[in-house]
């Protein structure tokens, strides 16, 4: 082995006003050897709070660079996360298999999904292409998804009166 790290952590805190993004990143073991950079396990872990919602997740994967080719690879992501929000009636609670590719030199990011939220099943194949100028490509098959099980029952009411939540310009480019 050419390089050896036993442990690696990152932690990321950011706040804006009464928004606040906290992010972890733990690698216990990281090795070099021929010509790949190898972590048998990464995990991670969010919470994004914002004016009524509340994001928190983690996940795991083993992770493969290729020093060569400047590849990227998660063969085996698998994420947990909940979201609560105004206008739902209670805590969404969801789980996500895939694996992740991300090419750097074609600036490229594959990433192929099944995820189970209750008795709904998703999967799918999403792709973006052109970090400076990105191009997305989502390909997503579902079975039913009951919208009425998790709205509240007067979430168009709280919508159109603000739901308390802040409103922001979105910048969403397709």
């Amino acid at each position: 082995n050419l390089l050896n790290v036993t442990a690696l952590v990152l932690n990321a805190n950011a706040q804006q006003d009464n928004d606040k993004l906290n992010l972890n990143l733990d690698v216990p073991g990281l090795g070099v050897k021929d010509g790949k950079l190898d972590a048998a396990s990464v995990q991670g872990t969010f919470d994004l709070t914002q004016a009524g919602l509340l994001a928190q997740g983690k996940f795991s994967t083993p992770l493969i660079y290729s020093l060569e080719s400047h590849q990227l690879q998660m063969p085996g992501l698998d994420a947990s996360y909940s979201l609560m929000h105004p206008l739902l009636q209670s805590k969404l609670n969801a789980s996500t298999r895939g694996i992740a590719q991300i090419g750097l030199d074609e600036q490229e990011l594959r990433l192929s999904f099944k995820t189970k939220l209750d008795e709904s099943q998703f999967s799918g194949n999403f792709k973006l292409q052109d970090f400076s100028s990105p191009r997305y490509t989502i390909d997503v098959l579902a079975t039913a998804l009951d919208f009425d099980r998790y709205l509240a029952i007067d979430w168009l009411k709280r919508m159109q009166d603000g739901g308390g939540v802040k409103r922001r310009p979105v910048g969403v480019h397709f």
